[in-house]
Protein backbone atom coordinates (compact mmCIF):
# COMPACT_ATOMS: atom_id res chain seq x y z
CA UNK A 1 0.00 0.00 0.00
CA UNK A 2 1.23 3.48 -0.81
CA UNK A 3 1.05 5.46 2.46
CA UNK A 4 1.28 8.75 0.57
CA UNK A 5 -1.98 7.91 -1.19
CA UNK A 6 -3.81 7.51 2.12
CA UNK A 7 -2.35 10.66 3.63
CA UNK A 8 -3.03 12.67 0.47
CA UNK A 9 -6.66 11.66 0.26
CA UNK A 10 -7.29 12.11 3.96
CA UNK A 11 -5.91 15.64 3.72
CA UNK A 12 -7.96 16.51 0.65
CA UNK A 13 -11.17 14.97 1.95
CA UNK A 14 -10.80 16.63 5.32
CA UNK A 15 -10.83 20.08 3.72
CA UNK A 16 -14.51 20.01 2.80
CA UNK A 17 -17.81 19.38 4.50
CA UNK A 18 -18.78 15.86 5.50
CA UNK A 19 -21.83 13.98 6.69
CA UNK A 20 -21.72 12.66 10.23
CA UNK A 21 -23.54 9.56 11.49
CA UNK A 22 -23.98 7.93 14.88
CA UNK A 23 -24.00 4.15 15.17
CA UNK A 24 -25.90 2.31 17.90
CA UNK A 25 -25.67 -1.35 18.83
CA UNK A 26 -28.66 -2.74 20.71
CA UNK A 27 -29.72 0.83 21.52
CA UNK A 28 -26.31 2.00 22.82
CA UNK A 29 -24.23 4.49 20.84
CA UNK A 30 -20.97 2.74 20.02
CA UNK A 31 -19.38 4.55 17.06
CA UNK A 32 -19.27 7.69 14.95
CA UNK A 33 -19.01 7.64 11.15
CA UNK A 34 -17.91 10.32 8.69
CA UNK A 35 -18.87 10.06 5.01
CA UNK A 36 -17.04 12.36 2.62
CA UNK A 37 -17.48 12.49 -1.16
CA UNK A 38 -15.16 14.67 -3.23
CA UNK A 39 -14.06 15.19 -6.82
CA UNK A 40 -10.51 14.01 -7.45
CA UNK A 41 -8.13 12.93 -10.23
CA UNK A 42 -7.26 9.32 -11.00
CA UNK A 43 -4.58 8.59 -13.60
CA UNK A 44 -5.05 12.10 -14.98
CA UNK A 45 -8.80 11.56 -15.36
CA UNK A 46 -11.67 13.13 -13.35
CA UNK A 47 -12.97 10.81 -10.66
CA UNK A 48 -14.89 10.73 -7.38
CA UNK A 49 -13.50 9.70 -4.00
CA UNK A 50 -15.89 8.11 -1.48
CA UNK A 51 -14.37 7.95 2.00
CA UNK A 52 -15.91 6.30 5.06
CA UNK A 53 -14.25 6.69 8.45
CA UNK A 54 -15.60 5.11 11.63
CA UNK A 55 -14.29 5.15 15.18
CA UNK A 56 -15.69 3.85 18.45
CA UNK A 57 -17.03 6.23 21.10
CA UNK A 58 -15.06 6.76 24.31
CA UNK A 59 -17.39 4.36 26.13
CA UNK A 60 -17.15 1.64 23.50
CA UNK A 61 -13.37 2.12 23.32
CA UNK A 62 -13.05 0.47 26.70
CA UNK A 63 -14.78 -2.67 25.46
CA UNK A 64 -14.22 -2.91 21.69
CA UNK A 65 -12.07 -0.17 20.16
CA UNK A 66 -12.60 0.33 16.43
CA UNK A 67 -10.80 2.61 13.97
CA UNK A 68 -11.73 1.96 10.33
CA UNK A 69 -11.09 3.75 7.03
CA UNK A 70 -12.40 2.77 3.60
CA UNK A 71 -11.57 4.68 0.43
CA UNK A 72 -13.12 3.97 -2.96
CA UNK A 73 -12.40 5.86 -6.17
CA UNK A 74 -14.99 5.92 -8.94
CA UNK A 75 -14.25 6.81 -12.54
CA UNK A 76 -16.33 9.40 -14.37
CA UNK A 77 -18.36 6.51 -15.81
CA UNK A 78 -19.08 5.16 -12.31
CA UNK A 79 -16.70 2.18 -12.27
CA UNK A 80 -14.70 1.33 -9.15
CA UNK A 81 -11.07 1.91 -10.10
CA UNK A 82 -9.51 1.73 -6.65
CA UNK A 83 -10.36 0.45 -3.18
CA UNK A 84 -8.28 0.55 -0.05
CA UNK A 85 -8.94 -0.26 3.54
CA UNK A 86 -7.24 0.27 6.87
CA UNK A 87 -9.13 -1.11 9.85
CA UNK A 88 -8.30 -1.98 13.43
CA UNK A 89 -10.30 -3.75 16.13
CA UNK A 90 -9.41 -6.19 18.92
CA UNK A 91 -7.68 -9.18 17.35
CA UNK A 92 -8.14 -8.06 13.73
CA UNK A 93 -6.13 -5.57 11.66
CA UNK A 94 -6.77 -5.23 7.90
CA UNK A 95 -4.70 -3.08 5.57
CA UNK A 96 -4.60 -3.42 1.81
CA UNK A 97 -5.16 -1.57 -1.46
CA UNK A 98 -6.00 -2.68 -4.97
CA UNK A 99 -3.50 -2.23 -7.79
CA UNK A 100 -4.29 -0.99 -11.28
CA UNK A 101 -3.35 -3.81 -13.69
CA UNK A 102 -4.50 -4.26 -17.29
CA UNK A 103 -7.02 -1.45 -16.83
CA UNK A 104 -8.67 -3.16 -13.85
CA UNK A 105 -8.44 -2.86 -10.04
CA UNK A 106 -6.88 -6.05 -8.65
CA UNK A 107 -6.64 -7.23 -5.04
CA UNK A 108 -3.01 -7.83 -3.97
CA UNK A 109 -3.31 -11.23 -2.26
CA UNK A 110 -6.21 -13.02 -3.96
CA UNK A 111 -5.67 -11.53 -7.42
CA UNK A 112 -9.43 -11.02 -7.69
CA UNK A 113 -10.57 -8.31 -10.10
CA UNK A 114 -13.35 -5.81 -9.42
CA UNK A 115 -15.65 -6.13 -12.43
CA UNK A 116 -16.61 -3.07 -14.51
CA UNK A 117 -19.95 -1.75 -13.26
CA UNK A 118 -19.72 -3.53 -9.91
CA UNK A 119 -20.27 -1.58 -6.69
CA UNK A 120 -18.99 -2.14 -3.21
CA UNK A 121 -21.24 -1.45 -0.23
CA UNK A 122 -19.90 2.11 0.09
CA UNK A 123 -20.45 3.14 -3.52
CA UNK A 124 -23.86 1.43 -3.54
CA UNK A 125 -24.99 3.57 -0.59
CA UNK A 126 -23.58 6.67 -2.29
CA UNK A 127 -25.29 5.82 -5.59
CA UNK A 128 -28.66 5.19 -3.96
CA UNK A 129 -28.41 8.51 -2.10
CA UNK A 130 -27.69 10.69 -5.14
CA UNK A 131 -29.97 8.74 -7.48
CA UNK A 132 -32.70 6.99 -5.42
CA UNK A 133 -34.15 4.08 -7.45
CA UNK A 134 -37.78 4.48 -8.45
CA UNK A 135 -38.18 0.69 -8.50
CA UNK A 136 -36.14 -2.39 -7.75
CA UNK A 137 -32.40 -2.07 -8.30
CA UNK A 138 -30.13 -5.05 -8.91
CA UNK A 139 -26.35 -4.72 -9.18
CA UNK A 140 -23.20 -6.75 -8.73
CA UNK A 141 -21.53 -6.07 -5.39
CA UNK A 142 -17.88 -6.66 -4.58
CA UNK A 143 -16.89 -7.62 -1.04
CA UNK A 144 -13.10 -7.68 -0.90
CA UNK A 145 -12.86 -10.02 -3.88
CA UNK A 146 -16.09 -11.95 -3.35
CA UNK A 147 -19.05 -11.30 -5.65
CA UNK A 148 -22.62 -10.78 -4.50
CA UNK A 149 -25.93 -9.90 -6.13
CA UNK A 150 -27.47 -6.87 -4.42
CA UNK A 151 -31.21 -6.33 -4.75
CA UNK A 152 -32.70 -3.12 -3.34
CA UNK A 153 -36.50 -2.90 -3.32
CA UNK A 154 -38.55 0.16 -2.25
CA UNK A 155 -40.56 -0.01 0.96
CA UNK A 156 -43.85 1.79 1.61
CA UNK A 157 -42.04 4.78 3.12
CA UNK A 158 -40.46 7.02 0.45
CA UNK A 159 -36.68 6.72 0.48
CA UNK A 160 -36.55 3.39 2.33
CA UNK A 161 -35.30 0.19 0.71
CA UNK A 162 -34.87 -3.41 1.72
CA UNK A 163 -31.46 -4.70 0.67
CA UNK A 164 -30.89 -8.39 -0.03
CA UNK A 165 -27.33 -9.64 -0.60
CA UNK A 166 -26.76 -13.05 -2.18
CA UNK A 167 -23.31 -14.48 -2.70
CA UNK A 168 -22.69 -15.62 -6.26
CA UNK A 169 -18.95 -16.39 -6.02
CA UNK A 170 -17.81 -19.98 -5.99
CA UNK A 171 -17.77 -21.07 -2.31
CA UNK A 172 -14.15 -22.17 -2.78
CA UNK A 173 -13.05 -18.61 -3.56
CA UNK A 174 -11.59 -16.81 -0.56
CA UNK A 175 -11.89 -13.11 0.27
CA UNK A 176 -8.86 -10.85 0.32
CA UNK A 177 -8.62 -11.24 4.11
CA UNK A 178 -9.69 -14.23 6.18
CA UNK A 179 -10.96 -12.17 9.11
CA UNK A 180 -12.60 -8.91 8.11
CA UNK A 181 -13.70 -5.91 10.18
CA UNK A 182 -16.91 -5.94 12.20
CA UNK A 183 -18.76 -3.53 9.87
CA UNK A 184 -18.16 -5.65 6.77
CA UNK A 185 -18.95 -8.79 8.74
CA UNK A 186 -22.25 -7.34 9.98
CA UNK A 187 -23.41 -6.08 6.56
CA UNK A 188 -22.85 -9.41 4.86
CA UNK A 189 -24.33 -11.75 7.47
CA UNK A 190 -26.29 -14.32 5.41
CA UNK A 191 -29.54 -14.04 7.38
CA UNK A 192 -29.36 -10.29 8.04
CA UNK A 193 -32.26 -7.94 7.37
CA UNK A 194 -31.03 -4.67 5.89
CA UNK A 195 -32.86 -1.36 5.45
CA UNK A 196 -31.33 1.63 3.65
CA UNK A 197 -32.83 5.11 4.10
CA UNK A 198 -32.12 8.09 1.82
CA UNK A 199 -33.51 11.60 1.47
CA UNK A 200 -34.44 12.00 -2.23
CA UNK A 201 -34.69 15.80 -2.00
CA UNK A 202 -31.37 16.35 -0.25
CA UNK A 203 -29.72 13.41 -2.05
CA UNK A 204 -28.36 12.19 1.27
CA UNK A 205 -27.89 8.85 2.92
CA UNK A 206 -30.07 9.12 6.02
CA UNK A 207 -29.26 5.83 7.68
CA UNK A 208 -28.88 2.06 7.61
CA UNK A 209 -30.27 -0.69 9.80
CA UNK A 210 -28.95 -4.23 10.04
CA UNK A 211 -30.68 -6.99 12.02
CA UNK A 212 -29.90 -10.64 12.47
CA UNK A 213 -31.55 -12.63 15.21
CA UNK A 214 -31.86 -10.41 18.26
CA UNK A 215 -28.92 -8.22 17.20
CA UNK A 216 -29.63 -4.74 15.87
CA UNK A 217 -27.12 -2.25 14.42
CA UNK A 218 -28.35 1.19 13.33
CA UNK A 219 -26.59 4.18 11.75
CA UNK A 220 -28.37 7.54 11.57
CA UNK A 221 -27.33 10.90 10.16
CA UNK A 222 -26.69 13.70 12.63
CA UNK A 223 -28.55 16.89 11.74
Amino acid sequence: MNPKLIVGFVMVLALGSAQQYSVSFMGVRVADVTLTVRDTIWHDQPATAVWFYSSSTSLADRIFAVDNQYLTILSASGNVVHFQKKTSQPGVVNEFATSWLNNSPVYPQSGAVISPGAHNIFTLLHSMAINPPAGALQVELDREGLKYRALATPREILGEYDLILTRVSDPKIMAEVEHTDIFTWAVFQPEAKRVISVDPQKQQLVGCEFRWGLIRLIARIEE
